[in-house]
């Protein structure tokens, strides 16, 4: 059996054996150990403090970013209020005027509480028309070049822009916060103000939390956001070269980055397309790490200078001990931290906070809930939490909640406010939370949303009543009916009839006209209270439009209960407003309409409106003021009105409308000087609709605004082909004068088409012109100084005198067609039509004979230096033709008619 071989000791070799190896080995393998150690954790502080360094310029970047965001969301909304206000929108619609004091004093209030060197409005190109401070070189100029007129306009939101230089007092170096202003559906214009680049420095800069870090900001096209920027003649920014990051981030991307100088954090300011680039230089960042690498060259020094390996391992054993009581204490200060932090935010905080107890009881509040509470907060410790709710199901949730049913509810809830004060709105928010002792509670949060339920209720209130008087409008009035009448098919009441009473002011238009608005508006609530007085609590009177009331009755005694009480409706209204004259006498006309839901089941609510409403018409008729009742004869006039109507509104979208034109012709010369535009409507089969009864139908359906348009711009546009000698004369109702806006709507179309104001003639009735108001006289003035002329049109039908033609706005007149059918034969007429030329003569006004249709009637007119129109010229014709015909002479012309 073989033996192994066994090393000795003494058989080793002399330096092995040798007393210092082992100390000397164990030496070398702890300085080995050591520096090992020593290495790695000059590694691993290095990267920490790296790393944590590059965590504070993110944050800093960060927290910069969301300081813009907020300013600049601040911004877009004070800009976006001021374009929403109805005294902006309503100065851009104007053309040519200097700005409101109104909309100066809003442009003011935005520049002082936005700290902005100035505020301008612009209309719809981009052509100033405002500005604070006011700075009259720029009002016309065009900033449609702008950025921010071109983003604004674009994206049809708030929008801020790139920097640039501004053009206003002081030409400062800025960014600008534009909104677009927008009116009825249309861009009217914008709104902007001016946001210095110092500011946006200053905002970034004061977001950081640690020094040494540098903030920069950029536009979307990268140039940097500083106090100055290099910009071409026109004030634009040139930008430079921009980095990698920058790019990124314009593109939406956050970046970090570790250059050879600094570490770089790069993110994009969303909302708005800015980019912030937080940097820190590199040996700022590594001044941590050289301390500790100080520290660990001198630990090592004694390591080595000790050598032994006890002074290692206590070494090691020290170093555990003390991350271990670092890591201890981190614990423990982050929680001390977690406790703090919590206190304040429950202490100091805008909302209401309670911390309750499964039980319910309420262990804690803040001194924001005891303001809200009406009450100290050591007062609410130790009460029920259920008691400071004011309804039961509200309570029963929150006892859902306690009993575990559910972890958290977020609702609004009525709650008890002070002893005489009216509960409050609260936004509720409960969760249960786990306290530090480890035991669970209930953290409630109220949050006061009473203001914004109010103003819901005032929003509701405004769209649903009247603001002058405070009844209902024609929106609530409408739900009601159909209430009553879906009531009334129900079952649920004996009663099967609604009846509804159309209320019409006779004379209103003359308080307003001679009295003025103010007055007028002091008659509707004097009428409103007055009727209100007659009227049972369960009847819904409402104001449908200017001088128009409507009565609904769910219940009524009958059809002369119904008589009855119109007469006493018509007695209420009954007064007179004085003035500087006799005195104005308002009176009401009254129309009743009555409905028997089961005869009837068809019928809708706004039927039954418009029942009244014809009802009405027929009371005018009659004489005003009394009332008249709905029957069948009325029923058959509303069906074939309402089928015109109709008929009128598909002609007007389908665009079936055409023109027809009558010359008038100089009676010595034979010179066509221009022609009267005649509307022809046709209905879907193309045969032409009755033209007088079309156009009152489009006035009730209330498209007679959209009609007079459309003839308007098809006239002009063919005068536009005509020679300049010539004028087109264009018809305008009753109605049409009274509506405003009509001067502009002239003035616009006269711009858009490029024809003449002096070859427009606008003919209104003699009927008209002299039942008009002082209102439409002004506006007829105004159309006058534009150079429009305007004509009487059936002059001698009416009772016009000397004295009104020296004061009316008149240019042309226009003798009527009844006095041209008795020449030459009836003495009377020919004096009519001869006295009525020589009377236009001496006024210098010319004079157009209408009605021309026999040679002995243009016979008996020669000579007299008129004009004339009617059927001795052919029948009304195509544009195309007019022109040719005032190419023709006088005999040629008569002929190619005959033909």
């Amino acid at each position: 059996m073989g033996t192994a071989a066994t090393a000795q000791p003494d058989t080793l070799p002399w330096r092995f054996r040798h007393p210092a190896v082992v100390p000397v080995s164990l030496a070398l393998m702890g300085l080995l150990l050591l520096l090992v150690v020593g290495y790695r954790a000059d590694r691993r502080s290095t990267d920490q403090v790296m790393t944590a360094a590059q965590e504070r310029v993110r944050s800093n970047r960060d927290a910069a970013v969301r300081a813009l965001v907020r300013q600049t969301d601040d911004y877009l909304r004070a800009v976006e209020a001021l374009a929403e206000a109805p005294p902006v929108g309503d100065y851009l619609t104007t053309r040519g005027t200097a700005a409101p004091r109104r909309v100066v004093d809003d442009l003011a209030s935005l520049a002082r509480s936005q700290d902005s060197p100035a505020v301008f409005l612009t209309d719809a190109s981009g052509s100033t028309r405002a500005s604070y401070p006011e700075q009259p070189e720029l009002v016309g100029r065009n900033f449609a070049f702008r950025d921010w007129y071109q983003g604004a306009s674009s994206s049809g939101r708030p929008y801020v822009s790139e920097g640039f230089r501004s053009a206003a007092v002081g030409r400062p170096y800025v960014v600008a916060v534009a909104a677009p202003v927008s009116r009825g559906g249309r861009r009217v214009g914008y709104v902007a103000f001016l946001w210095e680049l110092e500011s946006v420095r200053l905002i970034s800069e004061g977001a950081k939390a640690d020094d040494g870090i540098s903030i920069v900001v950029t536009d979307q096209r990268g140039q940097a956001l500083v106090g100055s920027l290099a910009v071409d003649p026109r004030g634009q920014g040139t930008p430079g070269e921009i980095s990698p990051e920058t790019a990124a981030a314009l593109e939406g991307r956050s970046s970090s980055a570790t250059t050879d100088e600094a570490l770089v954090e790069t993110g994009p300011v969303a909302p708005i397309g800015w980019t912030v680039t937080a940097s820190l230089p590199k040996d700022e960042a590594a001044r941590p790490a050289a301390a500790f690498r100080r520290t660990l060259e001198r630990a090592l020094a004694v390591a080595v200078l000790l050598v032994l390996v006890a002074t290692a391992l206590m070494y090691s054993t020290a170093r555990r001990r003390a991350r271990e009581a670092a890591a201890a204490a981190d614990e423990r200060r982050l929680l001390l931290d977690s406790e703090e932090r919590f206190r304040r935010v429950f202490d100091e905080g805008l909302t209401g906070k309670f911390i309750v107890s499964s039980s319910g009881e309420i262990l804690r509040a803040n001194a924001t809930m005891g303001t809200l509470l009406g009450r100290p907060p050591e007062r609410l410790v130790n009460t029920s939490i259920l008691d400071w709710f004011v309804d039961a199901d509200d309570r029963a949730t929150v006892s859902g909640i306690l009993a575990g049913r559910t972890d958290r509810a977020r609702t609004e809830m009525r709650m008890h406010s002070g002893d005489d004060t009216a509960p409050l709105w609260g936004l509720v928010a409960m969760a249960w939370i786990e306290e530090q002792a480890g035991s669970r509670v209930v953290l409630v949060q109220v949050e006061d949303v009473t203001g914004r339920r109010e103003a819901e209720q005032q929003l509701t209130m405004m769209a649903l009543h009247d603001e002058l008087t405070g009844l209902p409008n024609r929106r609530l009035l409408l739900e009601r009916c159909e209430h009553a009448v879906e009531l009334a098919r129900s079952g649920r009441t004996d009663d099967t009839w609604v009846s509804v009473l159309f209320i019409d002011l006779d004379g209103f238009k003359t308080v307003n006209d001679r009295a003025g608005h103010d007055a007028g508006d002091q008659v509707l609530i004097g009428v409103a209270r007055d009727l209100r007085e007659v009227l049972r609590p369960t009847d819904t009177l409402a104001r449908i439009g200017g001088d128009e009331f409507v009565v609904l009755l769910e219940t009524d005694d009958g059809q002369e209960d119904l008589f009855r009480l119109a007469q006493r409706l018509v007695d209420a209204v009954r007064r007179t407003v004085p003035d500087d004259e006799l005195g104005i006498v308002v009176s009401a006309s009254v129309g009743i309409a009555r409905l028997d839901v089961l005869a009837e089941p068809d019928v809708r609510p706004d039927q039954l409106i418009d029942r009244a409403d014809a009802a009405m018409y027929r009371a005018k008729q009659r004489g005003k003021d009394r009332h008249d009742i709905f029957d069948e004869h009325l029923h058959d006039i509303t069906e074939a009105r309402r089928s015109l109507e109709q008929a009128v509104r598909e002609g007007l979208h389908d665009d079936r409308i055409a023109l027809v034109f009558q010359p008038v012709v100089d009676v010595d010369t034979g010179v066509v000087c221009g022609a009267e535009a005649l509307l022809r409507l046709l209905d879907a089969s193309g045969s032409p609709l009755p033209t007088l009864p079309a156009v009152v139908a489009a006035e009730s359906a209330g498209l007679a605004e959209v009609l007079s348009d459309r003839v308007l711009d098809l006239a002009l546009a063919t005068a536009h082909g005509w020679p300049e000698t010539m004028s087109v004369a264009v018809n305008v109702s009753a109605r049409e004068l009274a509506s405003r806006g009509l001067r502009g709507r002239v003035v616009a179309a006269l711009a858009e088409h490029g024809v003449a104001s002096s070859r427009l003639v606008i003919e209104v009735t003699e009927t008209s012109i002299l039942n008009a108001g002082r209102s439409v006289l002004e506006e007829l003035e105004l159309l006058r100084q534009a150079g429009v002329r305007i004509a009487i049109d059936d002059f001698g039908t009416a009772y016009a005198t000397l004295k009104s033609l020296t004061t009316l706005p008149v240019d042309i007149l226009k003798v009527d067609a009844s006095f041209t059918a008795g020449l030459p034969d009836q003495r009377a007429h020919s004096a009519v039509v001869h006295g009525v030329a020589s009377m236009a003569a001496e006024l210098g006004i010319p004079c157009i004979v209408e009605g021309v249709e026999t040679e002995r009637q243009l016979d008996a007119i020669r000579g007299l230096g008129l004009q004339a129109q009617g059927w001795w010229w052919g029948l009304p014709r195509g544009p195309e033709t007019v022109p040719a015909i005032a190419d023709r002479p006088a005999d040629d012309t008569h002929e190619g008619a005959k033909r």
